[in-house]
């Protein structure tokens, strides 16, 4: 492949690469680079995501509160994550059956959904999933001002354990990708899922921080461009961002 002369889409991944190193930005976006190698965890990340999104296109629910073809569900030796996923939605149908909610509360809305955005900015993103929540669902909101039954949340899904970080950034991406591609709807919450403690943390997603994304959006382009015109395109070593980095061995000023 040639060399990329023009932005394009930007993604969440495109846009944090730049500001994290545009050095990698340009290995990557304007090269065409191969990748010289793969962060582990990210593998991790993508069984994750491919399980969630093969149970709930398997698994059934009955008007019993059971859910059937839990017997088609493939598992991999050591992926103790992947029965932790089991038990996790086994428990929260059964607790939103037992409230009188049904499948619409259950099965996401959304599940790997691609948004495309072509107005004003072209933008696009996979949203990992998109539910219609209860007070009785593990995705609710509970103790923020504002949620009622029947609004809709962003769910995130993460391969490590829980932690400090700060994922409200993501889930703002992906607020702000269905709210363009659906105008005058509004999603107002986000969690995090960990399927490695089966740990849910939740997040209140304003308008006004969309806003500022979106503004740092359209920062981020206007630099692109200029780098694209100019072709300076400067490294940011350290040894976060050089250690996993998948350009590392195209790049004199690497640290690691």
């Amino acid at each position: 492949m040639g060399r990329v002369e023009k932005v394009g889409y930007l993604s969440k991944s495109k846009v944090n690469l730049f500001l994290q190193c545009p050095l990698a930005f340009k290995f990557h976006y304007v090269d065409n680079l191969p990748r010289t190698g793969r962060n582990p965890f990210f593998e991790i990340g993508t069984d994750v995501h491919e399980f969630i999104k093969q149970f709930h296109e398997t698994v059934l629910v009955e008007d019993n509160g059971e859910l059937s073809g839990l017997n088609r569900l493939r598992f991999a030796p050591n992926t103790e994550y992947k029965k932790n996923i089991v038990r996790f939605e086994i428990l929260r149908w059964r607790r939103l059956h037992h409230n009188g909610f049904g499948a619409d509360y259950f099965k996401p809305l959304f599940l790997e959904h691609l948004f495309d955005v072509g107005e004003p900015i072209l933008l696009h993103g996979y949203v990992d999933r998109i539910h219609r929540v209860c007070r009785n669902d593990d995705f609710a909101p509970l103790g923020f001002p504002g949620f009622k039954d029947g609004d809709l949340v962003i769910v995130e899904n993460k391969s490590g354990a829980r932690k400090s970080a700060d994922y409200e950034n993501d889930l703002l991406w992906y607020k702000l990708l269905f709210e363009l591609s659906y105008p005058g709807k509004e999603i107002k919450w986000g969690a995090v899922y960990y399927p490695i403690d089966n740990a849910v943390s939740h997040f209140s997603l304003t308008s006004e921080k969309s806003a500022e994304l979106y503004k740092s959006i359209l920062l981020a382009k206007s630099e692109i461009e200029q780098r694209l015109a100019s072709g300076r395109w400067d490294a940011k070593p350290s040894a976060e961002n050089c250690c996993w980095c998948e350009y590392a061995r195209y790049c004199k000023e690497k640290v690691c």
